[in-house]
């Protein structure tokens, strides 16, 4: 189901910017200009005859940090249609391909199990994974809330960009909780998406269905799709950060440890032996609201040719699911930026929008201070709190 470029010239895909007259950019071009376009970026067709990836460069841009403001900077845009690669492949081309670095990323283990465990475990395969692939099925299914609806969608995006969040904090949270880095950021999310709500006066819905790529022992070198697929809900309905913490994680521990991600990966291997026409329908039975996933971040900050790369985002479109909201989060040097996009169709005001990436910061904030749970459990979020220790930049 692909063909080669029968005229391929390296000038074709990597080039300086040129969609000035359908998504301008100042100049010298800012993360505002950005932040404007991201929703375009996404949904930019592609020539024809031409395999779908390109780097653009931007020469001057221009940091929103005032300690860098003197800094000559260049951005680059990698745009590539995701049937090239899942989110390993791409990560490992931009940090280890692009940037020359060592960055490895971490794959899941094979935990040694005894043979007693083992054996009765592959003979209820089909039985277990069939109930479990069936529940995360039904998990899935979302019935119209504020943020997710049954009609038309535009494909249209506003988009939201969190200050850089320290990574360094993220896992001190973590530690101190006992929870997984995951966990923490998507209770950040949770937080940050129910003040949006409120703050827009929409009604906040009990929880939400999310689509989450699942990375893969044994992952092939090169470009290639080699992932799983679950469904995860998030709880918008707890108001106590803690509670809420506790309760992804042991939603995130309960899905890691059965067997829907097993079963997904060889359905998703399958449906990419189907004609475009079998793909689109198999991607467009999602009822869920959201997708929703956690790039990994280098602790260190990467070279190209020399030069720093200081900071990355991602963004992923939606595809043809009922899916209104896409939520990534990706970095470096230590630092991570969550990305969120959503359709215009269903989103609150763009100015409250907004604000959805400095609620999520603020969020964290509150988790890294609040060292006494109990008391925590109680409070409300305030959002003049502090972190005594991290700040943004």
């Amino acid at each position: 189901f692909r063909r080669w470029e029968t005229n391929f010239q390296l000038r074709n895909h990597v080039r300086q910017y040129d969609y000035q007259k359908e998504l301008p950019l100042g100049s010298p071009c800012d993360e505002e200009d950005l932040r404007k376009n991201l929703g375009g970026f996404m949904v930019q067709g592609w020539p024809e005859d031409f395999s779908p990836w390109e780097f653009l460069i931007v020469p001057h841009y221009q940091s929103s940090s005032s300690s860098e403001m003197s800094t000559p900077k260049m951005c680059f845009i990698v745009r590539m249609h995701h049937v090239l690669g899942d989110g390993h492949s791409i990560t490992n081309l931009i940090m280890r391909d692009f940037a020359q670095t060592d960055f490895k990323m971490q794959l899941p283990r094979r935990r040694g199990k005894s043979l007693w465990i083992e054996v009765p475990k592959i003979l209820l395969f089909p039985i277990v994974g069939t109930w479990q692939l069936a529940d995360n099925l039904v998990e899935s299914y979302d019935s119209e809330n504020c943020w997710h609806t049954w009609g038309k969608l535009s494909k249209e995006y506003y988009t939201s960009i969190s200050e850089p969040i320290q990574m360094e904090m993220v896992k001190e949270i973590k530690e101190r909780y006992g929870v997984s880095v995951a966990a923490v950021l998507y209770t950040a999310l949770c937080g940050g998406m129910r003040r949006v709500m409120e703050e827009a006066g929409q009604v906040i819905p009990e929880s939400f269905a999310s689509f989450n790529p699942v990375p893969v022992r044994n992952h092939p070198p090169g470009l290639v799709n080699h992932i799983s697929l679950m469904y995860v809900r998030w709880p918008l309905s707890i108001k106590a950060p803690i509670v809420r913490l506790k309760e992804i994680n042991r939603n995130l521990k309960r899905l890691s440890s059965s067997t829907v991600s097993s079963v997904m990966f060889w359905l998703t291997q399958g449906n990419g032996l189907l004609p475009c026409w079998g793909q689109r329908a198999f991607h467009s039975r999602n009822y869920c609201t959201a997708i929703t996933s956690i790039y990994p971040t280098p602790s260190t900050v990467p070279y190209l040719k020399g030069c720093p790369i200081l900071e990355s985002v991602i963004a992923i479109p939606l595809g043809p699911g009922q899916q209104g909201l896409s939520v990534m989060m990706m970095g470096t040097g230590g630092r991570v930026r969550v990305v969120a996009n959503i359709e215009k169709n269903i989103s609150p005001p763009e100015d409250i929008f907004r604000n959805l990436g400095s609620y999520i910061t603020q969020e964290l904030f509150w988790l890294y201070n609040a060292h006494n749970s109990s008391i925590a459990d109680m409070i409300v979020f305030r959002p003049d709190e502090k972190c005594s220790r991290f700040k943004i930049h």
